[in-house]
């Protein structure tokens, strides 16, 4: 297996994972600085945990300055998710996300001097052209306004974590994770209200900071070491499909049929963009 398929499916698996977040989001009711704190947490015990017994205390004591870099992105990058969705809607949060690979492509270019190759130059911008669709027509107040600048910081910091992840492919940044989430935990600590939640919300935040968001985060942070920070960020999109899908099938909160549309074009341009970089991987 070569290190674009191995990396293509590390982070589809990841990806993957990722799907439910927003919805689990929404059906815990509680503050957002509460559900931030506890998504955090938890996140960052579960990884803690699985380095603890995979690799030993050792592994979360040799931080490099790349490692502390990752971690202070994906720690903006964990407390904005929330404060976005608990401003405007799922999907307007994870389109504006979708946006990283724009934001990757910059970066990338800027500070690792990677390319702009054909694939990823027109893929970006159909996937643009699909986003736009899919915003189009959307009403905004003010808080929907910062919960969509929130969004974009989202997507911003996440672009950065990549790329950072993708300038030193010899250091795993699993245990930045951990550090990530358990310094969004104790940043977000002095504007918690209150640390406890209802006991029917307990078992949601068990399964999203406990499992889903660990093996998302760390899968996405592996993916980077075989394909490029754009590429990653790519793979965001099929987030910015399926869980406004979700939400809307589950609660009722319904994108629109621009929305979905828009959704149709941005899934088609990622799946021909990734079956054309196999194969033009393939024959190299």
């Amino acid at each position: 297996m070569n290190d674009q398929t191995k990396g293509i499916m590390i982070t589809g698996i990841g990806v993957i994972a990722l799907i439910p977040d927003s919805l689990i989001i929404r059906l815990v009711d509680e503050a957002t600085m509460t559900v931030a704190f506890w998504r955090a947490g938890l996140s960052g015990i579960a990884i803690t945990i699985f380095l603890l017994i995979t690799r030993g205390p050792q592994s979360l004591v040799s931080f490099s300055w790349p490692t502390l870099f990752f971690a202070t992105c994906y720690a903006i990058n964990t407390i904005l998710y929330v404060i976005a969705l608990s401003l405007t809607s799922v999907a307007a949060t994870v389109f504006l996300l979708a946006t990283a690979p724009v934001w990757a492509l910059i970066i990338s270019r800027i500070f690792l001097k990677e390319p702009f190759t054909t694939r990823m130059t027109l893929t970006v911008i159909f996937t643009m052209f699909g986003i736009t669709i899919i915003s189009a027509g959307s009403s905004l107040n003010f808080g929907a306004f910062l919960g969509n600048l929130a969004a974009l910081g989202v997507a911003i910091s996440l672009a950065i974590a990549f790329t950072i992840a993708r300038s030193a492919p010899q250091i795993s940044m699993i245990p930045a994770t951990a550090l990530s989430y358990i310094v969004a935990a104790i940043a977000v600590m002095p504007f918690v209200s209150s640390y406890t939640m209802e006991a029917m919300d307990w078992p949601k935040m068990l399964i999203l900071g406990g499992a889903l968001l660990p093996l998302a985060t760390c899968f996405m942070a592996i993916g980077p070491r075989y394909i490029t920070s754009a590429e990653v960020g790519l793979f965001l999109v099929l987030e910015s499909i399926f869980a406004p899908i979700l939400v809307w099938y589950v609660l009722g909160e319904n994108p629109g049929s621009t929305a979905i549309f828009g959704g149709c074009i941005v899934l088609t341009v990622l799946t021909i963009s990734n079956i054309i970089g196999l194969r033009a991987t393939r024959n190299s």
